[in-house]
């Protein structure tokens, strides 16, 4: 259906961005007050959003923020007149922005603990915070990492529970990766912890590297470890004595 020209003399057609906020004309009154609302962004919307506070236009406001968990913050700041009139009626309609909040940013750095076996070496890692709840360790048959063997990933979800191991055992046979603890381990292509050739062992020499995220990055990746498994009679395996444990992180026994 069409229409004539003469009958759209009369229509008027306005459009706008449907994500733009909605244009409100200037205040007629000066702020007086500011009120601060947060919400995290990645899992939650305004309308979760928690009222922390108020300040002064142009101050500063703080409040304290410490999750087990990284995720970016989004911060509202919606004015007030001096009777309490908000410069915008909705919450998303007021000035906003992202607070990017990464405690973890550290490169870790690993090391081989003990002497390599024909089908197993054990690894170290150290310097990262207890913050860190995710970890990438990437297995390569090239000195320079490129064409990785495969990607380990893994998560620990809980820290009151657990956190993130200092060691790991890789086994040669079929790219297995363990922990001292149980984690729910997956590759970034599948949930099987094995090469992309099952069948296939990994190369005699190996390079490992390793990266930490608290949620919203990854760190660098840490220094790159050369590894090289024994041969068959139990000989020329690469050594090593690592020691992952803090220098200022001690076992004490209970004392009664």
């Amino acid at each position: 259906m069409s229409l004539a020209a003469r009958d759209c003399l009369s229509l008027n057609i306005v459009a706008r961005d449907g994500e733009a906020p909605v244009w409100y004309p200037p205040p007629a009154a000066p702020a007086a007050s500011v009120q601060v609302w947060w919400h995290y962004e990645e899992i939650e919307t305004v309308k979760d959003a928690k009222f922390v506070g108020m300040c002064a236009p142009g101050g500063q406001f703080a409040w304290p923020h410490n999750p087990e968990i990284d995720r970016n913050v989004r911060v509202y700041a919606l004015a007030l007149s001096a009777d309490g009139t908000p410069t915008v009626s909705r919450l998303e309609d007021a000035p906003q922005f992202t607070l990017l909040f990464n405690r973890v940013t550290e490169a870790p750095e690993i090391g081989q603990n003990t002497p390599a076996t024909t089908d197993s070496v054990e690894i170290g890692i150290t310097r990262f915070a207890r913050f860190a709840r995710k970890r990438r360790v990437t297995v390569s048959a090239n000195a320079d990492m490129s064409g990785p063997t495969t990607v380990f990933l893994f998560d620990s979800e809980d820290y009151v529970a657990r956190e993130l191991p200092r060691y790991l055992t890789l086994s040669r046979e079929a790219g297995a990766l363990t922990t001292e603890e149980k984690f729910d381990l997956l590759t970034e292509g599948g949930s099987t912890l094995t090469t992309e050739d099952s069948l296939a062992a990994l190369p005699r020499t190996i390079y490992l590297t390793v990266a930490n995220s608290g949620g919203t990055g990854w760190t660098p990746e840490s220094n790159i470890l050369e590894v090289t498994f024994a041969a068959g009679d139990g000989t020329g395996g690469s050594a090593g004595d690592f020691d992952p444990t803090p220098r200022d992180s001690r076992n004490l026994d209970i004392i009664y």
